[in-house]
């Protein structure tokens, strides 16, 4: 069995528009890949758990197994699914 895959959206408040939209995204490519292993973890931008793992920090950002990937700014679904796949094959 692989590894859990840990995909944390931070964005500035939790349910706005915007973080509704990436994190549908996410759960899209996480169903098109059929990927069991994919949590995703939905977090606000200060939050101190955010603010002491990566520092203050713009929003929207992606993280995936704690690596910031995407860092103020709005995710493609391609690029989404380029950074979990190659989080995937980077497991294997």
């Amino acid at each position: 069995m692989m590894d859990e895959i840990l995909v944390e959206v931070i964005s500035e408040k939790l349910g706005s528009k915007e973080h509704i939209e990436i994190v549908n995204m996410v759960k899209d490519v996480i169903s098109e890949l059929r990927l069991g292993n994919v949590r995703i973890l939905e977090e606000e931008v200060f939050d101190e758990n955010v603010t002491l793992k990566y520092g203050v920090i713009p929003a929207p950002s992606i993280a995936i197994n704690g690596v910031l990937m995407v860092i103020g700014r709005r995710p493609s679904r391609n690029e989404i699914k380029d950074l979990i796949l190659r989080t995937t094959i980077a497991k294997l």
